[in-house]
């Protein structure tokens, strides 16, 4: 619980940018890559906020992208979400937006949502009911999108060289795993 209000406190104090559309998410809340502007990753769903309202409060909104997932939402047993983007101001004519460079991971199973934590905390040193198979599924799946959203493995690969991320920068054997292992 403490992370998870953590991670709500650190998007908040984002980064300001200016505003843009809804295109796609500035930064990613894993591995920290700066994203180019081609890359393409997947909307979350608009239901999201809605199902986990702890993503926002009175004043910022959520723009959201899955940058991981595993299991489904409808299931009993439900999903974990590695999600991140940027917040909305909600009022104003031109609302503020800012890059959230922390995201959160969170579960949610039909009627509940629990936001875990800033994701790269809970792969770096783990949470209470998070496994590491979890882990090692929410990585893997992570890898298949990246390298997906950015054009095939060797955009990934070259972008992760250009930002200088290595696997000695990955803390988590997962990520190391999953993004670094011989393909």
């Amino acid at each position: 619980m403490r992370i998870a209000i953590l991670a709500l406190l650190a998007g908040l104090a984002a980064d300001p940018v200016a505003a843009r559309p809804p295109s796609q998410p500035p930064v990613d809340p894993l591995l920290g890559l700066k994203l180019p502007a081609g890359a393409r990753f997947t909307a979350a769903p608009a239901d999201l906020v809605q199902a986990c309202p702890a993503l926002a409060n009175a004043r910022w909104d959520r723009r959201l992208w899955i940058f991981a997932q595993t299991g489904n939402a409808s299931m009993s047993a439900g999903e974990v979400l590695v999600v991140g983007g940027e917040l909305v101001e909600r009022a104003g004519d031109k609302p503020a937006v800012e890059v959230d460079k922390v995201g959160v991971l969170l579960s949610r199973a039909p009627g509940a949502c629990r936001l875990i934590g800033p994701p790269r905390e809970v792969f770096d040193y783990g949470e209470d009911g998070v496994t590491p198979a979890t882990l090692d599924a929410l990585a893997q799946d992570a890898a298949r999108r990246y390298a997906q959203g950015l054009g095939g493995q060797a955009a990934l690969r070259k972008t992760l060289k250009r930002q200088r991320i290595g696997a000695g920068q990955v803390k988590s054997a997962a990520l190391r795993q999953a993004f670094f292992a011989a393909k």
